[in-house]
């Protein structure tokens, strides 16, 4: 940056230009790259966006065509943050099943406990406390479906083991292969009687 900040004859805004155009292409190859589109590939692409949003909108003269695009960008976003309100959301395809609070009463029965929830429902946190870093199911995917790997069980162990959670909601085939493969972590914790996936730890 230093070197391009003190190039001789220096136009600012071709050089601003020159990186966007570097930065953008990196961004979307991340994003396209990764496992998953995640919020840290997205930010990536906040700057490039800036930069052209503020170049598309400084180069419409017409006060007016500038004035309707952005009502139009800003109502789209609103639609999206109230899909869920205005009944849109199923002709968006956006699946908000496991971000609303269920009313289920198993979700009240315990409270004030530390969880470990190892599937997509997170309505067990809604009354209770999480103590381990695995709180979104898709990115834990990533050590429990490699059981077989001892990098995997070492992480598992060592996010786990400072403080063990009361309860863990698992899959019982993978509570079973979790408490084979690591169980000085899931050994001493029993299912739940009426909830073959809530499991309990053993004094």
């Amino acid at each position: 940056m230093s070197s391009i900040a003190n190039a001789p004859g220096l136009n600012y805004q071709v050089k601003i230009l020159q990186l966007m155009l570097i930065w953008l292409p990196v961004a979307v190859v991340i994003a396209i790259i990764g496992k998953k589109i995640s919020t840290g590939a997205l930010l990536l692409l906040l700057p490039a966006l800036a930069y052209f949003g503020t170049a598309f909108f400084l180069h419409i003269r017409k006060a007016l065509v500038r004035e309707v695009v952005f009502l139009v960008l800003f109502g789209c976003i609103l639609l999206l943050r109230y899909s869920t309100f205005l009944g849109l959301a199923p002709l968006l395809q956006i699946n908000v099943a496991n971000l609303l609070i269920s009313p289920d009463p198993k979700y009240q029965a315990i409270q004030n406990k530390s969880f470990l929830v190892l599937n997509p429902d997170l309505n067990y946190y809604i009354h209770n406390s999480l103590t381990t870093p695995y709180l979104d199911w898709g990115i834990a995917q990533r050590d429990f479906t490699k059981l077989d790997t001892y990098q995997a069980v070492y992480e598992i162990y060592r996010n786990i083991a400072p403080h063990f959670p009361d309860y863990i909601v698992a899959d019982p085939k993978l509570m079973r292969e979790l408490q084979y493969k690591i169980p000085r972590a899931f050994g001493n914790y029993k299912p739940v009687e009426n909830n073959q996936q809530l499991f309990q730890k053993m004094p």
